[in-house]
Order: structure tokens, then sequence, then C-alpha cells
């Protein structure tokens, strides 16, 4: 009987420590989620409205920029937006849909009445394939409403192909161009529509332009991945304090000047941060995101980019017998007459979203206009032949 007692009375004990423990557990990293982040994320929302906000805010002029549909369609075009997914070889690809706006189909093409599910397998072949992000892929706008739509109306014969992906910029366009072509598919032309998404990742990344991922959080897809996770390492790492506890390492030893630009973008030598300390480096990354960046620097290192892009693409429309070109688009948040933008000061004052990519675009549609790039176009002016070329910010609206 006393030694029943006494494991009843040890087992109790184990309890409370073991309760008591999880209470501490789960009050710390609820206390450590509140904490603030070293990391100073600039909220888009905070310089320019959104679609959403406009529906509800000021309905007149997002149906004026809408060709005067119903607000409820509008409503329901922002709503079944696609989103992004996995896939095997690339970085990532617009997830397949079908819907009222949207249809997303075979080989990740965007669908509309012209070119449909039924007719595009025999379409694809020495027809114009169109690449882009998410202006060519048409956020925004429905399926006849897209830029590949209109070339489609408007052509005499081709049939335009719209390959257009989300936040896609031209290295992930290159590798399924690259991957089309594997597959034995064959193009008459190929159009490019680029500029945006480029801009902003090559001159915010601290790795190689040809080494930039989309997504700073891919570059460590190999340590993260399914295949990978375990308690003993991915999953510790969710933990609000081990996050907490990241992100204000990484800001000391950046302050301290034990990390930068250089340091991380060092990625291949022996013993380096990006192998060592995934974790650490991704923060690090993602802090020195927001900081000044030469935009000297900058321009050349998007520039040489470019022009490697073209050297690569006229070796493969050699190889497979197809011509190219590359547009570079107007880009709306450096318009001050963009209805869009909220607070045109704050957005000037920011460096990730102005101060460190507007100088960039003004010397890479100089050297495009000086024809330092082959096969590279420039219409960055195109938003003045038109009154409302945007649906938001950045994406075009039937009228451009």
């Amino acid at each position: 009987m006393q030694r029943l007692k006494k494991i009843q009375s040890f087992y109790s004990t184990v309890t409370i420590v073991f309760a008591n423990t999880c209470i501490l557990f789960l009050l710390i990293n609820v206390i450590a989620h509140f904490i603030p982040s070293p990391l100073n994320d600039a909220n888009t929302e905070n310089f320019y409205y959104t679609p959403e906000y406009l529906i509800k805010n000021n309905p007149n002029l997002i149906r004026h920029i809408h060709d005067g549909k119903p607000i409820e369609d509008i409503k329901a075009l922002y709503q079944a937006r696609p989103n992004v997914t996995s896939h095997p070889m690339m970085e990532f690809t617009t997830m397949p849909c079908s819907g009222k706006f949207y249809n997303v189909g075979f080989e990740n093409c965007r669908y509309n009445s012209m070119v449909t599910q039924h007719n595009i397998k025999s379409a694809l072949n020495k027809s114009i394939w169109v690449f882009g992000g998410s202006t060519v892929f048409g956020d925004g706008v429905t399926d006849d409403e897209t830029i590949p739509y209109f070339l489609n109306k408007m052509a005499s014969s081709g049939t335009y192909i719209n390959f257009g992906g989300l936040s896609n910029h031209q290295k992930m366009e290159i590798e399924k161009l690259i991957l089309l072509l594997q597959k034995g598919y064959r193009p008459s032309k190929v159009i490019f529509l680029d500029g945006l998404n480029d801009m902003y990742k090559i001159t915010e990344s601290n790795f190689d332009a040809f080494e930039t991922p989309n997504r700073s959080v891919n570059a460590y897809s190999h340590n993260f991945s399914i295949g990978t996770i375990g308690i003993n390492k991915n999953l510790l790492y969710a933990l609000p304090v081990i996050k907490l506890y990241y992100k204000y390492r990484a800001y000391y030893l950046i302050k301290k000047g034990l990390i930068n630009a250089e340091v991380l973008g060092n990625f291949a030598q022996v013993n380096s941060l990006y192998t060592q300390n995934p974790v650490l480096h991704y923060y690090a990354h993602e802090i020195l995101l927001h900081q000044y960046k030469n935009t000297t620097q900058s321009s050349k290192k998007l520039i040489e980019y470019y022009q490697s892009n073209a050297t690569l693409l006229d070796a493969l429309s050699n190889a497979y017998h197809f011509d190219y070109a590359v547009f570079i688009q107007p880009i709306g948040p450096f318009l001050s007459s963009n209805p869009f933008i909220k607070d045109t000061v704050a957005l000037k004052n920011d460096f990730r979203l102005y101060k460190n990519v507007q100088p960039v675009y003004h010397a890479l549609t100089t050297a495009v206009k000086l024809k330092k790039i082959p096969n590279y176009y420039d219409l960055s002016d195109a938003h003045h032949l038109c009154t409302y070329p945007y649906v938001d910010l950045t994406h075009y609206s039937k009228f451009m």
C-alpha cells in the first residue's frame, strides 16, 4: 500500500511538472509571437489602395476602371484569383483552375475564348508563346481581357499562347521555355514582357543575379522540404520563440558588421553561412532587403543579367528556329498619376519599394533605348496612351 502511494505521488509530481512545463512553453511562445520583430517588412497596403479597398470605399472608380462591370462581378473576379503551387522542376507555377474568370490548364497556360482546353494541344506548335509575370497572365482581368487575348483578336495570322505566370521573373520564364522545348513543342515566335519582377527581385537580393530565387524562402527548400521535416530540426524552427531568437541574432550580427551582403552572397564557399546555418542566413537576408542598396551596382547587375539572358535566348532561337523579342513594361509604382497610390511621399521614402529600384528602372529603360541589350524594346511610356491603364498598382486594365 505504501509503495502504491509513492507511485501515485511520483506520478502526480511528474504530471504537475509536465503540465507546468507545457504551459510555460506555450506562454513563452505566445509572448514571443507578440514581441516586435527586427524585420521591418514594408506593408504595401500602407502605400497604395488595393482593389478590395476600392470595391468597398470607392466603387465608382473601380467600376470605371473595369469598364462598368457590376460591383459584385468585380468583387468575384478578385476573390477568384488563383494562387501558385509547387512544380517538380520550377520554383513554383500558377495553380490550374477552372471558373468564370480564370482558366488555367495544359502546360499551365491560361485559356481564353480563342485558345481553349479543346484546341490548345493542336495550337501549341508553330504558335507565338507569350511569357511574363502576372501582367501577362492577367491578374485582375478575365480570360478575355488579357494581353495575349487582345493580341489574338488583332492578329491576322498566328496564335498567341498565354504562358504568363503569377510573380514570374525572366529566369523562371526561360526555364519554362526550355522545359517546353525539351518536351518537343516548337514555337514560331516567343515574346517576353518583363521588368517589374526582375527589377525588384534582383535589386533586393544578396545572391548573384543568375541564382536569385523568385522568393527568398525558396532558396532553402532542400533543407526544409517535406522529405526533410523532422521534430529535431525543421519543426522547431517554426516556433515563435525560435524565430524571434534567429531574427534578433541576425539583426545583432548585421549591426556588428559580422554579416553583410558579401557574406550572404558567398554561399558556394566551404563552411559558408548559407550551408552551415541556413536559418540564420535566411533572416539576415530578409533584414538586408530593407536597407539601402547601391543603385549604380544594382543597375549594372540587372543590365548584365538581361544581356546574358539575351545571349542565351539568341542561342535557343537559332537552335530551335524561332524569333523572339523582350519588352520592358510600364511600371505603375513610379507614376505619381496612378490612382492606386495612397501616400506618394511615404512610398518614395521606402527603400525596398522605391529608393532602391526607381533609379534602376531608369537605367534599364535608358540602356534598352540605347540598344545595349539586343532584341529588348522599351514600352515604359505605353501608359500615356490610355486614361485608366491599371486595375491595381501594377496590373493593366483592358484599356492598356
